[in-house]
């Protein structure tokens, strides 16, 4: 469910338009709560600079194009994904709430 505007189906790299690449670019993301780094050493944490960072307990997630809001999720993340309890509304402004699982709506 994580942002419908990858919901878009392709069968050939080719079908993806330059808009819809474009339109990417201008994603911002927003994020407040627990994370999870796979490549952080504690021991030595200046050895790499960079770190992939993803959400991984309790959190609010909010993505944002040309400032509007495309989709808000507060609740449980697993591993970067939508799992647990939470409570998601899309670009529609439609609410789910209840029961996620690897970034799906399970229901109640």
């Amino acid at each position: 469910m994580i942002f419908r505007l990858f919901w878009k189906k392709v069968s050939k790299l080719d079908e993806i338009h330059s808009d819809d690449l474009q339109n990417l670019n201008e994603m911002n993301v927003w994020y407040q709560g627990e994370v999870l780094c796979g490549d952080y050493n504690p021991e030595n944490p200046t050895d790499y600079p960079f770190h992939n960072l993803f959400p991984h307990g309790h959190g609010h997630l909010i993505y944002k194009r040309n400032g509007q809001v495309i989709e808000k999720y507060e609740g449980d993340f697993y591993a970067g994904q939508y799992h647990g309890q939470g409570i998601l509304i899309d670009n529609l402004g439609k609410t789910f709430k209840g029961e996620f699982f690897e970034n799906r709506y399970i229901g109640n």
